[in-house]
């Protein structure tokens, strides 16, 4: 017996993806502002199927299908404002998009067919945030074909560091974690060190976080051979928030968008662009995860080499020549802003 799903009640879907800390949430803020894409939701259940077909745990057909009546589900409920972020602290906040007021009127409209009608009218884009999936995304591209459309944020390996640090030997141990974990000599490890357990095991918490970004950036580059480049933007984070413009009429064509004044509005809000990519609005979130906003008042050049020194003090010899090969593969893709 085969499962199946061919009828489908959204027609397309932006996946904004990136490893964590690349500036997924401050991206977020943009795909809010734009009139036709509903409010973006983290949805670890497209993670967590994506990851278990990576894991060869299961096929991808019933992938496939679960993926397609989780997207459906949601999209339905965010339609009618049910189960929908209204929490005006979280940066996933319907609160903090331009559309909080519709999301609450919605809150009294009806369901059934009369959505379905809605629907075909409104036409919207539906919008999911992931984490340092894109090299599952097979399972994904399966499912909705031509209709899926992923926006990969990328930042610089060195900045990642600190914000990483804080996090990493928690995977596994703090139930508020939701990464699928695996066992290894009854230990639980994320998914993303499957293969390079023991060594995940014996490393050093800085050493960790320097080898999770190298396996994920090098299953990244060979997941990228499989998918279609023509639903694929990539989102350098450096790049973008010193100098968006090139970014924007691309956007304005993906997400269908007529009016780039709304893009403008909301990346003033981020201080974009910036003359330093550390000014960014001082919230707690950021500075909970290693932002420091006196980095604003040093250059370029100081902030990179405080931080390269910090990696060169705490890490081993061979895993900051890790990460040196990381950066140059970075700067040789994008450029240096330093």
């Amino acid at each position: 017996m085969n499962t199946k799903r061919d009828i489908t009640l959204m027609n397309r879907i932006v996946l904004l993806d990136g490893i964590t800390g690349t500036g997924k949430t401050m991206f977020l803020s943009l795909l809010n502002s734009c009139s036709n894409t509903m409010a973006g939701q983290f949805l670890y259940a497209f993670e967590h199927i994506s990851i278990l077909h990576k894991l060869n745990k299961i096929d991808i057909n019933d992938a496939s299908v679960l993926l397609k009546l989780i997207a459906d589900e949601k999209f339905y409920n965010n339609f009618i404002s049910r189960e929908v972020n209204f929490r005006p602290n979280d940066l996933s906040s319907v609160l903090k998009s331009t559309k909080g007021l519709k999301y609450f009127i919605q809150l009294f409209s009806g369901d059934g067919e009369i959505v379905e009608d809605r629907i075909k009218n409104e036409n919207p884009i539906f919008s999911v945030v992931t984490h340092q999936l894109f090299s599952a995304l097979d399972p994904l591209f399966n499912a909705f074909k031509e209709k899926l459309f992923v926006i990969e944020m990328e930042r610089h390996p060195l900045y990642l560091i600190k914000h990483w640090f804080t996090w990493i030997d928690l995977y596994g141990k703090n139930p508020r974690d939701m990464t699928l974990c695996f066992d290894e000599n009854g230990e639980s490890l994320p998914w993303f060190a499957n293969g390079w357990g023991k060594r995940f095991i014996e490393s050093s918490s800085i050493d960790r976080v320097i080898y999770s970004l190298e396996w994920l950036t090098s299953q990244s580059e060979e997941a990228l051979a499989r998918f279609p480049k023509n639903q694929i933007m990539f989102i350098p984070f450096e790049d973008f928030v010193l100098k968006p413009d090139k970014y924007l009429n691309g956007l304005k064509e993906v997400l269908n968008e007529v009016e780039i004044s709304n893009f403008l509005k909301t990346l003033k809000k981020q201080n974009v662009p910036r003359m330093n990519i550390f000014d960014g609005p001082n919230k707690k979130i950021y500075r909970r995860y290693a932002f420091n906003k006196n980095m604003s008042n040093q250059t370029h050049k100081q902030n990179h080499q405080e931080l390269l020194a910090y990696v060169e003090n705490n890490a081993t010899e061979e895993a900051y020549k890790v990460l040196l090969n990381l950066n140059k593969k970075y700067e040789d893709k994008y450029g240096v802003w330093f």
